[in-house]
Formats: C-alpha cells, sequence, structure tokens
C-alpha cells in the first residue's frame, strides 16, 4: 500500500498561509497567546531537533552502501570546480548532510530566540516555526528515512526562499 504523503511544496505553501493567517489575528498585546506562541515555537524546535538526533543515530548505525563522487564545496556551499570531487559513502554524505540540517535548526532557534528575548517581537517566533516544519520535512533526509522515499545523492541544493 503506498503510503500519502505532502509534497514539499504544499508543505512550504501551507505552512506560509497558516502563519500569514495567524499574523491578521494574533493579538500582539495578549499575553497569553504570547506565551501559546512561545511554547508553539519551543515545541517545533525541540521535535526539530529530536528528529536530527533520531537521523544522526539511525544513519550513524546503518551500513554503508556504494561509494560515489561529491564535488568539492567550499563553507559556503558553492562548488570547487579546480579541487575536483571525493569519494563517499552514503553513510558519510547522510552525516554531513544531518549535521548541516541540525545547525540550521540551532542557529534558528538561537537567533530567533535572542531576537525575541532582547526586542520582545513575536513574528519572529511564527515565522521561525513555519521555516523549520518547512526545512524538515522538505529535506531529503527527512523524506528517505521517515517516509521512505528515493533519492539520488548528492541532493540537489534547492533555494529556501522557493
Amino acid at each position: 500500500a503506498k503510503m500519502w504523503t505532502l509534497k514539499p511544496e504544499h508543505v512550504r505553501i501551507l505552512s506560509t498561509v497558516i502563519v500569514l493567517i495567524i499574523f491578521f489575528v494574533f493579538d500582539y498585546q495578549n499575553k497569553t497567546l504570547i506565551t501559546f506562541a512561545r511554547i508553539y515555537f519551543a515545541t517545533v524546535h525541540m521535535i526539530s531537533l529530536m528528529c536530527c538526533h533520531f537521523l544522526y543515530t539511525y544513519i550513524n548505525s546503518s551500513g554503508n552502501g556504494k561509494p560515489f563522487q561529491v564535488p568539492v564545496k567550499n563553507y559556503w556551499g558553492k562548488i570547487l570546480p579546480e579541487k575536483g570531487t571525493r569519494t563517499l559513502l552514503p553513510k558519510d554524505y547522510d552525516l554531513e548532510e544531518v549535521r548541516k540540517l541540525m545547525m540550521q535548526v540551532v542557529v534558528s532557534t538561537l537567533l530567533v530566540g535572542f531576537v525575541h528575548y532582547y526586542f520582545g517581537l513575536v513574528p519572529p517566533l511564527l515565522l521561525a516555526t513555519a521555516s523549520t516544519i518547512s526545512l524538515v520535512y522538505c529535506h531529503p533526509l527527512f523524506r528517505i528515512y521517515f517516509l521512505h522515499q528515493n533519492y539520488d545523492r548528492p541532493f540537489s541544493e534547492e533555494s529556501s526562499f522557493r
């Protein structure tokens, strides 16, 4: 039986629409709603980090697979053609990718948490929850290991702003 799942583009659209609706109806003076936004932010980010941890431990305990070629990139993700390619096992590549995903979630959590704490702004909490849900759900590793879909490695670099 085929499992029904949302497509990544639908998740992006749905999470954006939900945040926009909340923006227009959210009462930024209501302390109860602000507390709810904080709990929602913390819950989404904790679940996302737990998914990353599960992925990391599952990949770490899995087999190696067949090696493949990956282009060498700099810190910012730009391909360096003069450096050529490097050979990686799927396990090693997946571990690198889950580390990147985990860092994105952690940095988002810390930055948005700081902005909210320092400036008292609530909209970044709501935006960060939508973008984190989209980031984790649409990531190929999540789709491979949680939803059992097939993806070729190396993964194509998608823009976050699509």
